[in-house]
């Protein structure tokens, strides 16, 4: 139904968001304690299909949509990720800045965006 309102391509591309959505946190579980906030299941399959890879991937708007609450939360729970997906996130959340005050995850958050800062500098200029 959904591929007939908007055709075979982004549909499927819809359908398999909303399944990967079932193996992540939410925005608010991140928020509030990135730390203990679920991580995608990297072995996660279904219908016999591997889509843990997916899952990982998915994280990406699901992150950026965190970082509009506490960017500070996002970048400590994008810390726990493989990096790939840290470092495809990184310039999304370093220029969308939004730290509520008295953010507890504020230092910790600010530690790790340098950190990879740091890292994908590096990269760049080696």
């Amino acid at each position: 139904m959904i591929s007939g309102c908007v055709g075979a391509g982004v549909g499927i591309q819809y359908l398999g968001l909303l399944r990967a959505r079932l193996y992540l946190p939410s925005i608010q579980e991140i928020t509030q304690n990135p730390l203990a906030a679920r991580l995608p299941d990297v072995n996660a399959t279904h219908d016999g299909k591997a889509i843990g890879r997916d899952i990982n991937f998915a994280t990406i708007p699901l992150l950026l949509e965190a970082a509009r609450v506490d960017t500070a939360a996002a970048w400590v729970y994008a810390d726990r990720l493989p990096e790939e997906i840290t470092n495809a996130i990184a310039k999304n959340l370093t220029t969308n800045l939004n730290i509520p005050p008295g953010s507890p995850w504020k230092t910790q958050g600010k530690d790790v965006m340098f950190r990879v800062g740091a890292r994908l500098t590096a990269r760049t200029a080696a």
